[in-house]
């Protein structure tokens, strides 16, 4: 749940939303009619605009915080825009649908091909909206929704209408991008050029390698092979990920490419030569030797 703001009063609430009580026992909160259970937690609001009650909706959550960040109050949801939300990115396979995709296959979704995994997935997170809007549902999270009795029924049933079972042998295929951050490319760059050339990388040579570092991982996703066979009740599957990009072999490569390390390299070798030859005073005579025996 959304994490609350100003000092809290005896009952929970916060004393900032305190002073906006409403005859309906709602706080006024910005354009929003707050109401709060006995632990200071939101139970439901509406808009001052729109007398529609909503209940609580954790639809997107910020990654830095943890916290939900939609436009409704403390980063809550609409659950009418949420399913907005929904259909553009399964009609148009975002981004954010990829997400979506991937979470629902790692907790067991599966199909006989990868537009019924799609529509599977669309039905949980769409109904599972739905059912954080039903009072006593217990769930403000649409991920919950496959914990209950109708989100199992679907995820273990056929994706078209209602009833039937889709066993059998599957296969599906998805692929990955993982693309690496500003610091991740910069600390890899650094500890090579560290390694190869002696010194650590400028911030200007740091923003070209994730450039072209970013550029290769796109190139090469990692791609994943689910295969097994559903039955009823039971699921026996596995998961087989290959290729992918290493960065680090990638960092290798482009540091051995600056004209640079030809030189560190020439250099290195020069004084690895000479200083085993100073140790060692005979080392040139037996080498002469060596040659002419």
């Amino acid at each position: 749940m959304a994490e609350m703001f100003g000092d809290k009063n005896n009952n929970g609430i916060p004393d900032i939303i305190e002073k906006k009580y409403e005859p309906d026992g709602s706080y006024r909160q910005g354009q929003f009619n707050v109401f709060y259970d006995e632990m200071g937690q939101i139970s439901g609001y509406y808009d001052i605009d729109d007398d529609k009650l909503k209940l609580p909706l954790v639809w997107t959550v910020d990654k830095t915080t943890g916290q939900p960040n939609a436009m409704g109050p403390g980063g809550l949801a609409d659950p009418d825009v949420a399913k907005q939300e929904l259909q553009i990115w399964y009609e148009n396979d975002t981004p954010e649908w990829k997400i979506i995709r991937k979470d629902y296959l790692e907790m067991g979704v599966t199909g006989r091909t990868p537009e019924e995994v799609d529509a599977k997935i669309y039905r949980l997170v769409s109904d599972g909206i739905d059912f954080t809007q039903v009072p006593g549902s217990g769930i403000t999270d649409p991920y919950d929704y496959t914990n209950t009795k109708s989100g199992m029924e679907i995820m273990e049933g056929s994706s078209r209408g209602g009833g039937g079972g889709s066993y059998g042998p599957y296969s599906y295929e998805s692929t990955d991008v993982a693309l690496s951050s500003d610091s991740g490319a910069m600390e890899i760059l650094d500890q090579t050029y560290q390694q190869y050339l002696g010194r650590v990388a400028t911030t200007e040579e740091g923003q070209a390698f994730k450039q072209a570092l970013n550029m290769m991982e796109q190139m090469n996703p990692s791609r994943s092979v689910i295969e097994g066979v559903s039955g009823k009740g039971t699921d026996t599957r596995t998961q087989t990920t290959e290729g992918g990009f290493n960065p680090r072999i990638f960092a290798r490569d482009y540091a051995m490419a600056t004209p640079e390390y030809a030189n560190t390299f020439a250099a290195n070798t020069f004084m690895t030569a000479l200083n085993s030859f100073l140790e060692e005073p005979n080392a040139i005579e037996q080498r002469i030797e060596g040659i002419n025996a």
